[in-house]
């Protein structure tokens, strides 16, 4: 799939939880490789990034969180996760992600594995 349409997948997982296609998402892979990608997030001023760890589920949406580092925006110390198909997901105590915060709330394609390469990347764009 060329880099268009791994962003546009993204960007309709992202902004449409409810959408009825078969949700696909760019791996933080795809983002280090592709900085005008990266870029394209970074267009909404509403983006929070964070680098946390989940210390606590709220209820079956919402979850607390410990910020290890803030990319981007504020550091909440609470997101939302949206849960329904083709592009919900579930928390975990404990687990560890990049998560891409759009007002408050993340889907699977806005949390990504924290990997070195790819917080160093989102730390030169501070």
């Amino acid at each position: 799939m060329n880099r268009r349409a791994w962003f546009v997948a993204l960007l309709v997982a992202a902004v449409s939880p409810g959408f009825a296609l078969a949700c696909s998402c760019a791996p933080a892979e795809a983002l280090v490789e592709s900085p005008k990608l990266l870029a394209k997030f970074y267009d909404r001023p509403e983006l929070v990034v964070l680098h946390a760890r989940v210390t606590e589920l709220v209820d079956e949406r919402h979850a607390k969180v410990q910020v290890i580092e803030a990319l981007r925006g504020p550091t909440p110390s609470e997101i939302g996760f949206v849960t329904e198909a083709p592009c919900g997901t579930q928390l975990r105590v404990g687990e560890e992600r990049v998560f891409f915060v759009y007002a408050g709330w993340i889907n699977l394609c806005t949390k990504f594995e924290p990997r070195p390469q790819f917080i160093e990347l989102l730390r030169a764009k501070k």
